[in-house]
């Protein structure tokens, strides 16, 4: 399977939570990140092709933004049986310029590693 990554993906240190800002519901916790897209493990899956308004919960070292607001939608999704969680892969439709620049950025080794 050709991998289509064209982004540096980015796993995290934190156990950083995603809500739907929709419902005010955690739509799951996030696996790893890139300016294009995520990863999050969850509970409930997320249906597929949908779109999506999540805020993503930056740990408490992060001064400035403490969230990052975008809207994603759901390019796949598939029930990791052994762990009886959902890996689900979001598409960013929107993002923040202070939210890429969170994730590109070179200081920001302490809330992702590769």
């Amino acid at each position: 399977m050709l991998d289509q990554r064209l982004k540096r993906r980015r796993s995290t240190v934190f156990y950083m939570k995603v809500h739907d800002t929709a419902t005010n519901r955690l739509a799951g916790f996030l696996a790893d990140i890139t300016t294009s897209g995520m990863k999050l493990v969850s509970e409930e899956p997320l249906a597929l092709g949908a779109t999506y308004r999540l805020q993503l919960d930056l740990p408490d070292t992060v001064t400035e933004p403490r969230v990052i607001d975008l809207k994603a939608k759901t390019v796949w999704s598939r029930y990791e049986e052994s762990f009886g969680f959902y890996d689900i892969g979001l598409e960013f439709l929107e993002i923040s310029e202070n939210g890429r620049q969170t994730i590109e950025n070179p200081l920001a080794e302490y809330l992702f590693y590769e």
